[in-house]
Order: structure tokens, then C-alpha cells, then sequence
């Protein structure tokens, strides 16, 4: 009966927020353009000065998004099939250079056209802001927000585990992923929001000892939202941090305990993730006869925009490297690299010797949750993102410096001898 109550819950949350984010992507369609126009032209008008690649930002696909904003349901339309469809502007999506996309978009002499691999919720986000602010601001409030929850986290970290050792980690991964500069691009920020505020429900959850049942309900969540709102980037940020976050803070939980929350919610994200890809699926084949299963999962596991298509895996990943670190101390790295893992896994095997579960527990949990992001770049080789996907090698960073924030309190061996 426990297990019936569970699933009904499941599916009580998923069909429930799945019809709230699709309809408020429908009520963004009823936006009318003129209402969107000058603020969508000033964005415009600031990637003509900056450029599409500047300071580490896709102009690209932020100029999809600004081409999706000025989309309107005509008359006679459905604002909900525009929802599922995700129309995106066929010019802007043909055009080497999509700023000429997006000029025509604005002089009105453009189609839009379906685009059913993704829902690209966050386009709804972006029609409403539109309406009363313009891509400067909205990157004001982008920072801010950053800033605010990178503040947060930190400050929680500090007051529950008592010293800096365990706040350089998350640090230093924020420092490594300049994601105060981030933030700042439109398809880029989404993803850092989504994850900061995961992290910031853990550490309410956390501070009120909530059980292992409203963890998973959160991960599921965020699986499913990091879907809808942004597949095209860093989708496995908001799984990586958070879940390393909820162990840094639960060292003291006994080894069974903390293995268990912590599979649980790496499933429950994947679950909430993968449940949403098959409704992307099903209304998309249902609706708009969106092709068939190995075309979506083309569309799923490759870009236009990557890299090479004739780059393997380990080619991929080797360039990813190589834009993270400076190219000359690559080598030096790995071996560094190399040389702490040998330290790792000999600290573990002591701490199994000692019988301090928590410890080597928590620190094999640690180097697989480290190891997320490079097995999702090796299956997802062809979805590197013009090479931004290093900011999930910088998602790496944190677990593994957890582990060595754990290996330099010895205050539980201590007290074991």
C-alpha cells in the first residue's frame, strides 16, 4: 500500500507540473509581439556591439531564445500546440549567422517553425521578462541571484560542518566555472539558477532533517525540470552539485544510510529526467508526427553545434581539457591528477582497515558522483555545446575536492585510535 501511495504521488507531481510549465509556456504565446518588440530589439542591438561569442557566452542560441520571445499565437492558433511544438525561427535556425535571422524576425517578415526535439520551457521565462526589461537587465538579475544563492550555500556550509575547509570545494567550483560571468548568458544562467536553487532547498531540507522520501521528491523535480527548461547545455549540473552538497553535509550519517539517500536521488533525477524525454517524445510523435525513436535520440545525444562530427569520444573529451585547464600544464595535471587518486584509493582501503564506515563510505560516493560528468560527456560525445560543456568538467571539480576536504579532518580517526 506504502508503494501504491508512493507512485500515485509520483504521477500526481509529474502530470500536475507538466501541465502547469506547459501552460504557462502557452500563456507566453498570447503575449502580444508589440508588447516584447523593444525590448527584444535592444537585446538584439546589444549582440550587433558585443558579438555572438563574447566573453565566454553563446550569442547563439540566446538569440534563439530572443527569436522564440517574438513569436506570437495568431488568430485561430492553439497556444498550447505552439507550447509542445517549440517554435523556434526557421530563418534564424538556417542562418550561419543567426543576428540576420533575428533582424528579419523584428522587421516581421519571418515563419517560425517547429523545433520537437525540445520544450525549452525557459522560452516562457524570457517572453514575460521581455515584456518589461530588456537582456542587460535580465543579466543584472541573473548575477544577482547567482551571487545571492553562491552566498547562501556557502554560508550554510560554514555554520553546519564549522570550518573553511568544507566551503573551499564549492568555491573554488564557482571560482573555476567564472559563473558570475556565466550566469550572465541567457541558456547558460538558467542552468546555474536551476542548480544553485536545488542546492538551497538541500540545505533547507537538510536544516530540518527531512527524510530520505522528500529527497527524492526534490531530485525528481529538478530531473524533470532541468529537461524542460534547458536540455542544450549543462543538464547534469543540477544533479552533480546538489548531491555532493547533501553528502558534504551528512558525514556524520551512518554509511548504509547516506548510500541509500544518496542512489536514491541520483535515480530520482534520472527518472524525473528520463520521464520527461519520453513526453517530449510521445506529444511530439502524437501532435506534430515528430519523427521516430532513432531520430530523437539523435537529436538527444548530438548538437549541430559541436565540435567535429568525425571527433571520438576521448578526441571530444581531450578538447574539453584543453579549453578547462591551459594546454601546457595538461599533462602536469593528469598527473597530479593521477597521484591523488592513487592517494584516494589508498586512504579508503585505510579507512575500511579502521572500520570507519562513514568515511570510505562517503568517500567512494564521492569519487562516483565525481565521475558523472565525464561518463555523461563520453556517452553524449556529439552534444558538446560549441565547447561549453567544460563547465561540467567544473562540476567534477567539487566532488573530488570534497574528497580531499574530508581526508584532511582527521578528527574521527583520532578518535577511533
Amino acid at each position: 500500500m506504502k508503494i501504491l501511495k508512493g507512485f500515485i504521488k509520483y504521477v500526481i507531481v509529474f502530470c500536475g507540473l507538466n501541465f502547469i510549465l506547459i501552460s504557462l509556456l502557452a500563456l507566453s504565446y498570447m503575449i502580444p509581439q508589440d508588447k516584447e518588440i523593444e525590448k527584444i530589439t535592444e537585446g538584439y542591438t546589444t549582440y550587433l556591439v558585443e558579438g555572438i561569442y563574447s566573453d565566454g557566452k553563446d550569442g547563439y542560441t540566446d538569440l534563439l531564445f530572443l527569436s522564440s520571445s517574438f513569436i506570437e499565437a495568431k488568430k485561430g492558433e492553439n497556444p498550447y500546440m505552439m507550447a509542445i511544438s517549440n517554435n523556434v525561427s526557421g530563418k534564424a535556425m538556417k542562418e550561419a549567422n543567426p543576428l540576420a535571422g533575428l533582424e528579419e524576425i523584428l522587421r516581421k517578415a519571418d515563419e517560425y517553425t517547429p523545433y520537437s526535439n525540445y520544450f525549452a520551457g525557459s522560452t516562457a521565462i524570457f517572453k514575460i521578462l521581455f515584456t518589461k526589461i530588456n537582456l542587460l537587465t535580465i543579466r543584472y538579475i541573473f548575477t544577482f541571484l547567482t551571487i545571492l544563492g553562491i552566498l547562501f550555500v556557502c554560508a550554510y556550509i560554514f555554520k553546519y560542518v564549522g570550518n573553511f575547509r568544507a566551503v573551499l570545494p564549492f568555491a573554488c567550483m564557482c571560482f573555476f566555472g567564472n559563473l558570475l560571468n556565466t550566469c550572465e548568458c541567457l541558456t547558460f544562467g538558467i542552468d546555474i539558477l536551476l542548480m544553485l536553487a536545488a542546492a538551497v532547498v538541500v540545505c533547507f531540507f537538510h536544516r530540518k532533517g527531512a527524510t530520505i522520501k522528500k529527497y527524492n521528491l526534490l531530485f525528481f523535480v529538478v530531473g524533470m525540470m532541468t529537461f524542460f527548461l534547458n536540455y542544450w547545455s549543462f543538464p547534469i549540473f543540477s544533479l552533480v552539485v546538489p548531491v555532493t552538497l547533501l553528502v558534504t553535509l551528512n558525514l556524520d550519517k551512518v554509511g548504509n544510510e547516506m548510500l541509500r539517500r544518496t542512489v536514491s536521488c541520483v535515480i530520482a533525477w534520472g527518472i524525473g529526467f528520463g520521464l520527461e524525454i519520453g513526453l517530449r517524445f510521445i506529444t511530439s510523435i502524437i501532435f506534430l508526427d515528430g519523427g521516430t525513436i532513432a531520430e530523437h535520440l539523435r537529436a538527444y545525444t548530438s548538437q549541430d553545434s559541436s565540435f567535429d562530427r568525425g571527433l571520438s569520444r576521448f578526441e571530444t573529451l581531450d578538447k574539453l581539457f584543453e579549453q578547462f585547464f591551459v594546454p601546457k600544464t595538461k599533462a602536469i595535471l593528469v598527473i597530479i591528477v593521477i597521484i591523488l587518486c592513487a592517494f584516494i584509493v589508498r586512504k579508503i582501503v585505510y579507512y575500511k582497515k579502521l572500520q570507519i564506515r562513514e568515511q570510505w563510505v562517503s568517500l567512494v560516493m564521492l569519487v562516483g558522483i565525481s565521475l558523472i560528468p565525464i561518463v555523461w560527456l563520453l556517452i553524449l560525445y556529439n552534444h558538446t555545446f560549441h565547447g561549453f560543456d567544460n563547465l561540467l568538467l567544473c562540476a567534477t571539480i567539487y566532488p573530488f575536492l570534497s574528497i580531499l576536504a574530508i581526508l584532511g579532518n582527521r578528527s574521527d580517526i583520532s578518535e577511533r585510535m
